[in-house]
């Protein structure tokens, strides 16, 4: 006797539970926590701190630069939280991250054009513009990966999407990061080569989401 498609349905899903309630929210916080962890030990083993951290934390820059990175950061966590869902749409969140970058941006051309034109090049580039972006990446790539494997359990489907979030969410970590090292302290060189290197995982990951998170 041929079973009815109500009693497929209901055979199929005989004995399955509901997911905990926050169990997303808590993969990602123990992945963004091990990501962190793993990020942080790749940092100090390779470039290390700067050695006047500690009189650096006295000053505002640094400060604003990890406050910025914070930020981002809190702003890829909601769009990773929606984009692992599936047929999930971003809607306001993508406000999370558009703000403070534009308003980062908007400080940077103000800042700059304060500045005598001979050395508002050297607030841009500094001294680090050529290798900053791809230290970020680099030191991305383990929360990458972490988020990665959390978001793919939670069956995105939308995998290109997906994985720029996972990879923006990774960038803002590594920035923060790396402010720990850097000892570049304008406004404008943050606010453009600091984001580009957060974009350049972004890019990677919605690059390789269709590999990375397929299920």
């Amino acid at each position: 006797m041929k079973e009815s498609t109500t009693q497929l349905i209901e055979r199929l899903g005989a004995g399955l539970t509901p997911s905990p309630p926050h169990l997303l929210d808590r993969r990602l916080a123990t992945a963004l926590a091990i990501g962190t962890a793993a990020t942080f030990l790749l940092l100090t083993a390779s470039l290390g701190l700067r050695p006047d951290l500690a009189a650096a934390g006295a000053e505002w820059m640094l400060w604003g630069k990890i406050g910025y990175a914070a930020t981002l950061a809190l702003g890829g966590y909601l769009l990773c939280v929606q984009a692992a869902r599936p047929e999930a749409r971003p809607r306001w969140r993508v406000a999370a991250v558009l703000v403070p970058v534009a308003l980062a941006l908007v400080a940077a051309l103000l800042r700059t054009a304060s500045l005598p034109a001979d050395v508002r090049s050297s607030e841009w580039l500094g001294e680090t513009a050529a290798i900053c972006p791809w230290l970020i990446a680099l030191l991305s790539l383990p929360c990458l990966l972490a988020l990665c494997f959390v978001m793919l359990r939670a069956a995105p489907t939308r995998l290109h999407w997906a994985g720029f979030c996972a990879g923006l969410l990774a960038g803002a970590i590594s920035m923060l990061v790396y402010s720990l090292h850097c000892p570049e302290e304008g406004v404008a060189f943050v606010a453009s080569w600091y984001t580009i290197g957060m974009c350049v995982p972004a890019a990677v990951g919605a690059a390789l989401g269709p590999r990375l998170l397929r299920w």
